[in-house]
């Protein structure tokens, strides 16, 4: 996209996202909001996530995503 630098505000994952690039990538962010963000995560929350995928997920959880992507 050819996007060097940016501000942005990102909203859970989102600014777990923002949070990743700005610890690799921080001369390309200028400034950034994060809103209901975390930065770090217990180990039992880590075994939780490696196991969540789409196919895991509840069918209504599933349909609400698949709705909002239209």
């Amino acid at each position: 996209m050819g996007v060097d630098h940016f501000s942005a505000m990102g909203m859970s994952t989102g600014g777990m996202t923002l949070l990743h690039m700005a610890t690799s990538q921080p001369r390309r962010i200028d400034s950034m909001v994060l809103i209901s963000t975390t930065s770090y995560f217990p180990d039992q929350a880590r075994a939780i996530m490696r196991r969540a995928s789409f196919d895991t997920m509840p069918q209504e959880v599933r349909e609400m995503y698949r709705e909002c992507a239209n």
